[in-house]
Formats: C-alpha cells, sequence, structure tokens
C-alpha cells in the first residue's frame, strides 16, 4: 500500500502501477492527476478538458452525480471528489459530473482519461508503440567488432573491427544479405578509399545510400576523432577518397557518430567540443541543398543534451524530425548504463521537444543501448546492446515500430456518413479533426473506440477538399 492525497492506493501484481486520480468539483476546473508512478505498468494522463459551471441557483444544496461514459457511476453519489485506484484500460474513457437542486441541473463538459502502457511514448499529438525485440539479427564475431549501422532496407551492416586483413589500426568492414531473413555474408574491408593506418570506425550510409560517414583519427582533420565522408555516384559503385567535413562540423575534441535526414539537408553528431554540458553532447547542422558546404553546428540544449553524462544520437528518421539517443543520464529505474531515449519536433525548423525513455529496451543486453538504426519506413528499429557489460560484446535485436492513430477511408455508409477504420490502441483518446485548408481544424469526434467509425461532417459538400486526421491524448 502506499498513501496518496486523499485516499490510499494499491498495485495490483506488477501490471498496474499505483495512480491516484482525482476529478474536484464545484465551481472551479477540474482535471485528472497522477501519483505514485513507477517502472512496472500504466500510467494514466487526463486531457486538458477543464469544466466549469456557473449561475447555479435554489434553496437546496446541490446534488452531485459522476458519469463514465454517459453511464452513472455506482457509489460516488454527493461526493466532490471521485478517485479512482487499480487503474487500467477498461477506466479509459470520458468523465463527467453533473450538479442538481431544486432549480435544475447542470453537467460539465467530459474530461478524457487515456491510460498508457509502458511500450508506448506518446508526442501529444501521437504515439510510438514498440513491439517486442526479436533477434539478435546481429552478434559480434570479434570482442573488439563495434560501432555498428544498418542501412534503411535492413540489407547491409557496416561495423569497425581490428580483424586480420585491414589497412591499420581498426577498418570499417561490411556485410549483406539478399533479404531479410537470409544470413549475413562474409564480412568485406571497405578498402584505403576508407580505410586508413590509424582508427576508422563508427560508419553510417546515408539515407540514399551514396555516402558513407565515419570517424577516423587520421591526419588531416581537426582534432582527435573527426567526422569524414566517402561518396559514389550509384550505389553499385565503389566508394571514392574520403575527405574531412571541416571546422564546420569538426573541432579539435573528439566528433562522430554523424546521422543524416534524407534529403541531406540535417544533420546530428556527437561531440566533447567547448560547449557541451557531457563528456559528450548531441550537436546539429543543417544546410540549404545538398551541394553545399554544412553550417557551423550548433549545440541541441538541455533536456536533449545532459550534464556529466555520455548522449549520443543513434538514429534520425528520414523527415529528420524524430531522433533517437543514447544517455547514461540517471533514470528512475535506476540504471547507470546507457539507456535510449526518442524526441520528436513539428517542423525542421523548430527544436525537439523534450526526450522520452524507451522503456521497452530497457533491460534488453547487460552492456546497456550501443549503436542502433531506423528503416526508412520508421517502422523497424534495430537496437544495439551487449551480451555483457564487461567485456563488451555487441548484438543487435530487432523491434517493430507502429505510429498510432492512423486513418483508413472506408467509403460512404447507407446514413450519408463517411466511414473511417481508426487504428488505435486500447486505453487511448483520440481526436478527429477535418480542415479544408490543413491549417484550421474542427474537432468532429472525441473517443476511445477504435475500428470503424461513423462521421458526419455538415461541410463536406460544401468546400471542394476535405482533410481529415486523428490525434492522440
Amino acid at each position: 500500500m502506499s498513501d496518496g492525497p486523499g485516499g490510499k492506493t494499491c498495485c495490483r501484481g506488477d501490471t498496474f502501477q499505483s495512480l491516484w486520480h482525482r476529478l474536484r468539483s464545484p465551481a472551479r476546473f477540474w482535471r485528472i492527476r497522477t501519483f505514485g508512478r513507477d517502472s512496472s505498468g500504466w500510467h494514466g494522463r487526463g486531457l486538458p478538458s477543464p469544466a466549469t459551471w456557473s449561475g447555479f441557483t435554489g434553496s437546496s444544496a446541490p446534488s452531485i452525480h459522476w458519469f463514465f461514459n454517459g453511464a452513472i457511476l455506482p457509489g460516488n453519489s454527493n461526493n466532490n471528489s471521485l478517485i479512482l485506484t487499480w487503474v487500467g484500460f477498461t477506466n479509459a474513457g470520458a468523465y463527467s459530473v453533473t450538479l442538481s437542486n431544486d432549480s435544475g441541473s447542470v453537467t460539465s463538459q467530459p474530461a478524457w482519461l487515456s491510460v498508457l502502457p509502458t511500450n508506448v511514448v506518446s508526442f501529444g499529438d501521437r504515439e510510438l508503440q514498440f513491439g517486442q525485440p526479436s533477434g539478435p539479427i546481429w552478434e559480434a564475431p570479434r570482442i573488439d567488432d563495434a560501432g555498428q549501422s544498418i542501412t534503411g532496407d535492413g540489407l547491409t551492416l557496416y561495423y569497425e573491427s581490428s580483424m586480420p586483413g585491414g589497412s591499420g589500426d581498426v577498418d570499417v568492414w561490411m556485410i549483406s544479405r539478399p533479404t531479410l531473413t537470409s544470413p549475413w555474408s562474409a564480412p568485406v574491408n571497405l578498402g584505403t578509399n576508407v580505410n586508413s593506418p590509424y582508427h576508422d570506425g563508427g560508419p553510417v550510409l546515408s539515407p540514399d545510400r551514396l555516402s558513407l560517414y565515419f570517424d577516423s583519427t587520421r591526419p588531416g582533420g581537426q582534432g582527435a576523432h573527426d567526422i569524414w565522408v566517402a561518396s559514389r555516384s550509384t550505389v553499385n559503385a565503389p566508394f571514392g577518397k574520403a575527405t574531412n567535413l571541416g571546422p564546420a562540423i569538426n573541432s579539435s575534441s573528439d566528433d562522430g557518430g554523424a546521422q543524416l535526414s534524407a534529403d541531406n539537408l540535417t544533420m546530428v553528431f556527437t561531440s566533447s567540443r567547448l560547449g557541451s554540458l557531457g563528456y559528450l553532447d548531441v550537436w546539429m547542422s543543417t544546410r540549404t541543398n545538398a551541394q553545399v558546404p554544412w553550417e557551423p553546428a550548433r549545440h541541441l540544449p538541455a533536456p536533449i543534451n545532459f550534464s556529466s553524462a555520455h548522449n549520443f544520437p543513434v538514429a534520425l528518421s528520414r523527415d529528420g524530425l524524430t531522433m533517437f539517443f543514447k544517455s547514461d543520464r540517471p533514470i528512475q529505474q535506476g540504471t547507470n548504463i546507457a539507456a535510449l531515449f526518442v524526441t520528436r519536433r513539428p517542423t525542421p525548423g523548430q527544436p525537439f521537444g523534450p526526450p522520452i525513455l524507451v522503456q521497452p529496451i530497457l533491460g534488453l543486453g547487460d552492456g546497456g543501448v550501443d549503436f542502433s538504426s531506423l528503416s526508412d519506413d520508421g517502422k523497424t528499429l534495430w537496437v544495439g546492446t551487449y551480451r555483457t557489460l564487461y567485456p563488451d560484446w555487441p548484438e543487435m535485436f530487432q523491434i517493430s515500430i507502429t505510429e498510432l492513430p492512423q486513418l483508413i477511408p472506408l467509403g460512404t455508409a447507407p446514413s450519408g456518413n463517411f466511414q473511417l477504420s481508426l487504428l488505435g490502441r486500447e486505453g487511448a483518446t483520440y481526436e478527429v479533426d477535418a480542415s479544408a485548408d490543413l491549417a484550421t481544424w474542427t474537432n468532429l469526434l472525441t473517443t476511445n473506440f477504435t475500428g470503424t467509425i461513423s462521421l458526419s461532417d455538415p461541410k463536406s459538400n460544401l468546400q471542394p477538399h476535405r482533410f481529415y486526421r486523428a490525434r492522440s491524448h
């Protein structure tokens, strides 16, 4: 048992978290609050749908009745507070309160409760649902093989190794497979256009498959580890001679781990240069087109970066709006090894939002999160980890990602309303909106029901174009 303000709550096994939600009335805004969260199960969240009531008259004191999804909640009459315990998916929905006396009654607007499982990350208007890890799909054959990345089609893996047959200290190698279920080929060294007698590692192929970015300690750079790039004219051509990205990207400190958007206009990478908060921080550079040099890198502020931590980008979505990064910052779960975080921004010109811990990956490997990769369509995350903490021995697992919610048109019902399939999840709250110009949106429906929905839009026949979207809360 754990004490919460106004009462006690209790977890049920390891599935649900201790939660305490209160709707308070009357004569004030009311909302759902959450207390006692931990890592074991779900957490609840109330939508910002405040309700007020005024003009209440009469000689008798008001009676209070609470409703859930339009049905009265028994046992809660005349209570100023509604307390929910052992909250699960069945508690998700619309809550309202009615006050009545001899002069009449008034009912609040609904406040919606969403219940968020720990395998779902919410950005407010959308969610990412992570599947169960499968694999490993790759295990390093040597203990010092590292810095791995997989191309967006999942068919080629680049990594660094000191195995015999290279050019020097550590080289960039490649393995491939014809299909996603085929075994990997024997490793191939990328040759002297890419490799040098020095340390060459952390390879990442650009989304268009034409440029290989990696870090190297070879002469000709700005400092310790620098970011270099080797390009080719077609995906079947060999890479040309590697070139240094210059002082706009590199510094006198360590720089590496480049990740690019599909248009080659955004790059995020890690650096220990002056101005960083931690031992390594995430930095970003942009350019106006792919033929011009990169602009001077700028530091991403807290909370993306965290003081006294190693903050390292591992994947950037093709549109440049979603970034996965690893960090060994303190987390509530208590581990001090690197965990995976995800952050998102609305447009390329806006800052990334607060990072969110990807909980399904915790405990995947004893050594924490390592280099990872994202598929072209954003539906698969290949997560690097370690079989053992000491010594490091990398491996990679595969995890599916489903973006929610999704609207799928089904046609027009006999009533004249049009039908849509709302792909979502249990325990969520969704808003379906309509717009004529993709700028101004009108809410048509708020629901926690998924499946086939029927919508009536009075303006659908009055405007040449109508757009519809679903958002999560």
